[in-house]
């Protein structure tokens, strides 16, 4: 793929490009390290409050988490390799994901920290401005502040803060930083980028959205997004739940890939913009 600045548009269909490469490979790592998820999902639908189910969700849930954050690590090293020209291979990507874990959980704490911490100043802001409407101005008028304010803080503060942390992965697997360097660096190569990054990310999201509830749609499990309690009341059976996770995995194998590689592409394109990164790799393919 040529290193260029790309459009969204190019960007999302980078991504299917780089999907399709190695697409078995892609499928297969995603596929496998989704079944601890799926199983935990499925003994937490099925088991409802029961102590056996308990004990046996506190024991596959910390490797379905583990499962879930590798799979995503030994992706984006994957594609990485094929960017760079190199074959990828499964094993050599899930040793790496492994020796990646603990960095990759530390950095998912500090990102969820940091978006915790900016909606609650966000929503102390918004509650702010509600209230001192509310006492100097008619209910209608403090209603619409209170959406134009929200969606203002959403726009102009939250989503800003969100494109730095999508570049905090790919800055872990491509140039080995630690957690907090690579948020740093996230949301240094985020600047002047934001909305183009989270329009990448929300693209992408949207297409790989439409699988999963086309999961549940075909399963007829669509009331359990509702109401957590449909499988104990037996508005869900449990023959349906099992369906819907095979489906939900195969489902997961088909998405995940594209999301990291689109993920993975924003980050290089941000390089090319703020770095030069086209020329420097020009220059180096010269050298070589």
């Amino acid at each position: 793929m040529a290193i260029r600045p790309r459009s969204v548009g190019e960007l999302l269909d980078g991504a299917v490009r780089l999907y399709r490469e190695d697409m078995g490979l892609y499928m297969f790592t995603a596929i496998v390290a989704s079944m601890p998820m799926a199983v935990l999902m499925t003994l937490v639908l099925i088991g409802g409050a029961s102590t056996t189910a308990a004990v046996v969700t506190i024991v596959v849930a910390p490797v379905a988490i583990i499962a879930m954050i590798s799979v995503w690590t030994a992706l984006m090293f994957q594609m990485y390799e094929r960017l760079e020209g190199r074959e990828p291979q499964l094993g050599p990507s899930i040793r790496r994901s492994l020796s990646l874990i603990f960095r990759v959980v530390w950095a998912a704490i500090l990102v969820y920290v940091v978006i915790v911490g900016v909606i609650f100043v966000v929503a102390i802001a918004v509650g702010l401005v509600i209230g001192a409407l509310g006492v100097v101005a008619p209910p209608a008028v403090a209603i619409i502040a209170a959406i134009v304010a929200s969606v203002a803080a959403f726009v102009f503060v939250a989503l800003p803060v969100m494109a730095g942390t999508f570049l905090v992965l790919p800055g872990i697997v491509v140039e080995n930083l630690t957690a907090y360097q690579a948020l740093k660096r996230g949301y240094a190569l985020a600047k002047g980028g934001q909305y183009r990054i989270v329009g990448v990310v929300f693209l992408s999201y949207i297409l790989i959205f439409i699988p999963v509830m086309a999961v549940y749609i075909i399963t007829g499990t669509t009331s359990m997004l509702l109401d957590p309690t449909a499988v104990e009341a037996g508005v869900v059976s449990t023959t349906q739940v099992v369906i819907e996770q095979v489906l939900a995995i195969l489902a997961s194998g088909f998405t995940t890939p594209f999301m990291v590689a689109s993920m993975l592409l924003v980050y290089f394109d941000q390089r090319i913009r703020r770095e030069a990164f086209d020329l420097q790799a020009e220059a180096d393919a010269l050298a070589g």
